[in-house]
């Protein structure tokens, strides 16, 4: 048996390891190191309503190699970021492959506890887990005998190590039950044939008193999993090789945990220009001005007053007060338009009642935390919100270091935390406490200076641990919190309707069958997949291919929508459609095929994108279409839609609205993505057929967002695959003449979803411009949205500047003229491939073709010609 094994390596190994130094001198050497009597493993695992131990293992008897290419101290600083409460450290070097360098290195490195997997037959490996730094050792039942089993425990505890002791049956756990062992773990994979039940923890938990740490490990895989051991009071659980691989860690940890509730947060300590630069791009809830010379992040008001007039209006503003006189106080909340005054120094009740009167804001009173006393002492106070920091003296705040989070377990209102939080460390502070909001200064700064890349990382782990967990599933046309149904009663039935229609079709063979039929004989795909090789030797750098769905019938992707979706409503009884469109490619493509199947078609557009495209407007009018003219709003694609909209509520018996993009109201984002998906279906395979791997970068412009999910979505789940969405920066994000909704928008709802949106302070939706009228909305599809928020996705802005020169780049270098739209990637593709190695490569999707904008590009140029 493998067990069996296991133990005669390991005597085998011990007494080469003793011949070399004694046990005496092993047990010497453990004795002069410092002993922690407050068990740091124990408490770890008695933090979170589920801890999480997770493993770092090279290789397995029943897997072989796991990881041939092993970056072991990278794998553990990655589950500390994730949010690890300890770290398992396999150093077992026959079967597993383990190393007592992984253990020792990875002890030096990271902030957690760590536990010495190994098969313990004998002390001397007890004194060298401890000479190591580990803070726990496993001991197996199976393998040792109840007196050694005492022994061993009362070696540890001595050196003050904790024990997880293994048990596989009822009798295991008695003996270790027996031997007073405070922590139990059961293994649902058994040792001797390497079967694995992850049941088998649960039907031996209520043999373990509720006072003794219960681990379960081995063979948990999903969120299922976690929950069942969370019903069943199971603190921990030890997870291994499938979540060692993930690439993601932060984001597999969150989706393994759960549900958690949202957290809000404050980057504090705001002093220059850069700073708010980068806070406006990563938008936290809060940022903290510092009005007291007491910090070294102090800034006068002349300098808060040119900070806040560059700050996005949606993100609230902090004073930071310590000591300061009412008057002064007063004064800044009204010049800075205040959201919040913070009481960070000996303020009393009195003055946290005296500050809300005279300011009319909400005040935060701070709490510096040395013992559960300091809590207790504000638990009733008047102040809008308590923010607990770290104590340390003569130090106000900003300290970098943490203080006992379990003194928080009884706070019963909601509450900030502060203190030390950093990348390390937040995933588990968020999990651990489940405050209202956190509030980092330190933890996001280099030499005193406020870092860029600390903050962007340390925001994209918050979005992760919240995110991934508010709906993994996306339930009810949810991405996260984005998506929805926002939608007045006159269409709810239609909507509804539609999405019974879709879960009915979307897996009927015939169905699939005659789209699939249409695609390859009408539309002409699968399409051409590209490699630009003049681009790409002229650029230096990264190989560049194009997805050409300019090839398409029609010219652009929007027939892959727009087929499945008319195909959907003559199954619904419908007999006419109607459409919104921007540049004219999906107002063309929903013309083309209701021509083909005999529909009655009537597509709106505005006015204005009606007379910078002239051609498509012609195009749909000779297919049998009818064009209205939108005179309202801005006369562009949101009019467009908002008119369609209304259109629909008018002829819902009849008629299908042929949404264009990825955004409305459930379920059209859903549809209209899983019907543009053939686009990164086909890539994805053309790839490995021409190159015989996945690209480095798969970019694509983004307005609404349709061709960038399609080329997006079968490579979400390829971690090393970057995706890249191009948004419309028009004259510039520093302007209002743009479309960048990532870039610059804020939350809100709008044509029935809940998604980011550029709009105006008073939630109204703002003016946008692009030369691009296809890219000229203003807001994005909530699928973007939720991959933008749990860092799946990047969104760059792009100008108009640069997609007409990439416009005209790509015309003379590969004789391909593209849509104005598409030229948002090729612009942005011809900024990155140069810094790229020539091993990697590019797939840009060229959404269109640009016969449509060859009049409006030379206008632009300044060059007279007849369209």
């Amino acid at each position: 048996m493998i067990l069996d094994k296991l133990v005669q390596a390991t005597q085998k190994r011990l007494i080469k390891q003793k011949q070399q130094k004694s046990l005496e001198d092993v047990k010497r050497e453990a004795l002069t190191l410092p002993i922690d009597k407050n068990f740091p493993f124990e408490q770890a695992l008695s933090q979170q309503d589920i801890n999480f131990i997770c493993e770092v293992k090279k290789a397995s008897p029943s897997k072989g190699i796991i990881a041939p290419d092993f970056p072991y101290l990278e794998i553990a600083k990655e589950y500390e970021q994730a949010g690890a409460s300890a770290i398992s450290v396999l150093t077992e070097p026959d079967y597993f492959l383990g190393s007592d360098t992984f253990l020792k290195e990875i002890a030096q490195n990271v902030n957690i506890p760590v536990l010495r997997k190994d098969f313990t037959i004998d002390e001397y490996q007890i004194y060298e887990a401890k000479i190591l730094g580990a803070s726990a050792i496993l001991l197996i039942c199976a393998i040792l005998s109840e007196e050694k089993l005492k022994y061993f425990l009362q070696i540890a505890d001595s050196l003050g190590l904790s024990c997880l002791v293994e048990a596989h049956d009822e009798a295991e756990i008695q003996k270790a039950l027996n031997v007073n062992a405070r922590i139990i773990g059961v293994n649902n994979r058994n040792l001797k044939d390497f079967s694995v039940d992850v049941h088998n923890s649960l039907k031996l938990r209520h043999f373990v008193p509720e006072n003794i740490i219960f681990v379960s490990e081995s063979g948990l895989k999903t969120a299922e999993d976690i929950e069942l051991l969370r019903q069943n009071h199971v603190q921990a659980a030890l997870i291994g090789e499938t979540f060692m691989r993930a690439l993601d860690k932060t984001a597999e940890l969150s989706k393994l945990y759960g549900k958690m509730p949202p957290v809000q947060t404050k980057i504090c300590g705001i002093t220059r220009l850069e700073d708010i630069s980068i806070i406006n791009e990563v938008k936290p809830d809060y940022i903290g001005f510092i009005f007291t010379k007491l910090s070294h992040r102090y800034i006068a008001e002349d300098t808060a007053i040119k900070l806040v007039k560059n700050l996005n209006p949606q993100i609230k503003k902090v004073g930071v007060f310590v000591d300061e006189e009412p008057e002064i106080i007063e004064k800044l909340a009204s010049k800075l338009s205040l959201d919040v005054v913070q009481l960070h120094g000996n303020e009393d009740e009195d003055m946290i009642r005296t500050i809300k009167q005279q300011t009319n804001v909400q005040v935060w009173k701070a709490v510096r935390v040395k013992s559960l006393a300091d809590i207790e002492k504000w638990q009733n106070s008047s102040a809008d919100m308590l923010l607990f920091d770290t104590y340390t003296e003569n130090t106000i705040g900003g300290t970098g270091k943490t203080f006992n989070w379990q003194l928080l377990k009884n706070v019963k209102r909601k509450f900030i935390l502060a203190g030390g939080l950093n990348i390390k460390n937040i995933a588990r502070a968020i999990r651990t406490c489940k405050p209202y909001a956190v509030d980092i200064s330190s933890g996001v700064e280099t030499n005193h200076l406020k870092d860029e890349r600390k903050i962007k990382q340390l925001m994209s782990t918050i979005r992760k641990v919240i995110t991934m967990t508010i709906d993994t599933k996306h339930k009810k046309g949810r991405f996260g919190i984005h998506g929805g149904q926002y939608m007045p009663e006159t269409l709810m039935n239609a909507v509804i309707e539609l999405e019974e229609a879709y879960n009915k079709y979307k897996n009927d063979p015939d169905f699939i069958r005659e789209l699939e039929d249409l695609q390859i004989n009408y539309t002409g795909r699968p399409s051409l997949l590209y490699y630009a090789e003049k681009m790409s030797k002229d650029l230096g750098g990264a190989k560049i291919y194009l997805k050409r769905e300019d090839l398409n019938h029609t010219g652009s992707h929007k027939l892959n929508n727009v087929l499945g979706q008319i195909l959907l409503a003559k199954r619904m009884g419908k007999t006419r459609v109607i459409a919104e469109t921007g540049a004219g490619q999906h107002g063309v493509a929903t013309a083309t095929a209701a021509a083909l199947m005999g529909m009655e078609c009537e597509i709106f557009m505005g006015k204005e994108d009606t007379e910078r495209q002239a051609l498509n407007v012609y195009r749909m009018e000779l297919l049998g279409a009818k064009v209205h003219a939108v005179t309202s709003g801005t006369q562009t694609l949101k009019d467009a839609v908002n008119e369609a909209l209304r259109e629909w509520t008018r002829r819902i018996d009849d008629t299908h609205y042929v949404l264009g993009s990825v955004m409305g109201p459930h379920p059209f984002p859903t549809i209209v993505r899983d019907f543009q998906s053939v686009i990164s279906r086909e890539a994805r395979q053309q790839i490995l057929e021409k190159e015989g791997r996945l690209p480095s970068v798969v970019m694509a412009c983004v307005g609404g967002g349709s061709n960038a999910m399609g080329m997006f979505y079968n490579f979400i789940n390829d971690k090393d695959v970057k995706l890249i969405g191009c948004e419309a920066a028009g004259k510039g994000i520093d302007t209002d003449q743009h479309a960048a909704t990532i870039a610059k928008g804020t939350e809100g709802i709008f044509h029935g979803m809940k998604s980011y949106f550029c709009q105006d302070k008073y939630g109204q939706i703002a003016p946008v411009y692009s030369i691009s009228a296809g890219l000229d909305y203003p807001g994005i599809g909530p699928e973007h949205a939720y991959l933008h928020d749990i860092g799946r996705a990047q969104y760059v802005p792009i100008t108009d500047d640069e997609a007409v020169n990439a416009f005209e780049y790509l015309s003379r270098t590969e004789g391909i003229i593209p849509a104005i739209e598409s030229a948002h990637a090729v612009a942005h593709a011809m900024k990155i491939a140069p810094q790229m190695n020539k091993d990697d490569i590019i797939i840009i999707c060229l959404s269109g073709r640009g016969d449509k904008d060859v009049a409006a590009m030379a206008r632009y140029r300044g060059v007279k010609i007849h369209d």
